[in-house]
């Protein structure tokens, strides 16, 4: 899988990871995330404040929560889209909850930076348009003038001198 994923036991213990989970850290900051999930080190502390309300549910209508969150890889803070849900073992009494991420980091960049540029593009062309209502109306003041006087001198009966 590309992204990564975890397993969490019902004790808040990450029992079991894809190696997209391992290479998402650096080596030192591996360590944390491998914490209970309670531990105030844990990158996945804020995650699971809702799983009480998980464990309530019945086995049939199991919902898959999502939320985005800032989790630090050991390098920098990076934005994810994190995703869990809970699933019985067969062989076990306990369930456990199936977790991942997908890094939405660039996504997030990018769609400011395209805020940003829209809103450029808007007040350019607010700026245009007062322009030309601008220009518009100097240009047709004296063009207005020399008509009329145009009008004047070829409708009226002057002689040469």
């Amino acid at each position: 899988l590309p992204n990564p994923t975890y397993v969490v036991n019902w004790q808040g213990n990450v029992i079991s990871h894809n190696s997209a989970f391992e290479h998402y850290f650096t080596a030192d900051y591996y360590k944390n995330a491998m914490l209970p999930l309670e531990n105030s080190d844990s990158p996945f502390k804020d995650v699971f404040s809702n799983a009480h309300e998980v464990t309530a549910e019945t086995k049939e209508n199991r919902t898959i929560y999502t939320q985005v969150f800032e989790i630090d890889n050991g390098i920098e803070k990076r934005c994810i889209n994190h995703w869990h849900t809970l699933c019985n073992l067969p062989a076990s009494d306990h369930a456990v909850y199936i977790c991942g991420w997908q890094d939405i980091t660039e996504t997030r960049d990018l769609i400011h930076a395209l805020e940003v540029e829209r809103n450029k593009a808007i007040n350019a062309t607010v700026a245009k348009s007062q322009f030309l209502a601008t220009m518009s109306h100097e240009i047709r003041t004296p063009i207005s003038s020399i008509m009329g006087f145009l009008e004047l001198l070829s409708g009226s009966g002057l002689s040469k001198e």
